[in-house]
């Protein structure tokens, strides 16, 4: 099994979910359109669970407060994220656990034999639920294999410059490979310290041609994130780089603030 938590030395924080909208107004502005990015992403590490669900509080009501930061080649960027555990639905005959992320962009997660899965998707204009082609495997059960091969798309990969100096965003898939790095990780951070967390590491890399005046590339993708027990996602961080001076590398830093039950 995997560790139990505990937290030691400073209190771990907690909040209402009413004063998500507050604290989110106080830290946006200029830059605000640069960091859409941190929404796809924080939902790939949105929650993890061994099979009884202990990474991956599925409990309705529960909410977290997330501070991330968005680093691109044009400076760093930063804003506040809720999250929100909805009550379970049925989708495709099973039991899903809707995560409501800032915005109302809805993801789906089932809890299956080998592990906790990303099934579908709600967000943007749409208001149909859209399910994933290829349900992603987040976190593998104990009984599971440690190790699984996945994939992710670019988000951090930007950079202002010619034509008329507008953005130009690399979004290519890319596979990974992903391992339970560690069991028994201690991590700091503003909502407390927690410890019995499970470390997850990604690594990806590909050749690709990106267009515009950057043309043919390599990039690679490195992703570590650390999940409390009975709490979740309290770390993340991801660092995609490319063989192109012209857009060297990204990189993205999340952080539990405070959290709720």
């Amino acid at each position: 099994m995997l560790p139990t938590h505990s937290k030691r030395g400073k209190k771990p924080k907690t909040h209402p979910i009413a004063g998500f909208a507050t604290q989110c107004a106080a830290r946006t502005g200029a830059g605000r359109a640069r960091i859409g990015p941190l929404f796809a992403l924080l939902a790939l590490l949105a929650g993890c669970g061994s099979g009884s669900g202990e990474y991956f509080p599925f409990e309705t009501g529960r909410s977290w407060l997330y501070s991330g930061t968005l680093t691109t080649m044009d400076g760093a960027f930063g804003r506040l994220y809720p999250v929100q555990a909805g009550a379970p639905e049925m989708f495709a005959g099973e039991t899903v656990y809707p995560q409501t992320i800032l915005a109302g962009r809805r993801y789906l997660y089932a809890q299956r034999e080998d592990g906790i899965w990303r099934v579908a998707r709600q967000w943007g204009a749409r208001k149909e639920l859209v399910p994933y082609l290829k349900p992603e495997l987040v976190l593998p059960d104990d009984d599971a294999p440690q190790s699984w091969q996945g994939r992710t798309t670019t988000q951090v990969l930007e950079v202002t410059g010619p034509p008329q100096e507008t953005l130009f965003k690399v979004r290519e898939t890319v596979p990974m490979t992903y391992i339970v790095a560690e069991r028994d990780a201690r991590v700091q951070t503003e909502a407390g310290n927690f410890s019995g967390c499970v470390r997850v590491e990604g690594r990806g890399r590909i050749h690709t041609d990106v267009g515009n005046y950057i043309g043919k590339v390599r990039i690679e993708v490195e992703s570590n994130a650390w999940y409390a027990p009975n709490v979740g996602l309290v770390r993340m961080e991801r660092t995609e780089r490319t063989s192109s001076n012209a857009i060297e590398y990204g990189h993205l830093a999340l952080e539990l603030v405070s959290y709720s039950r």
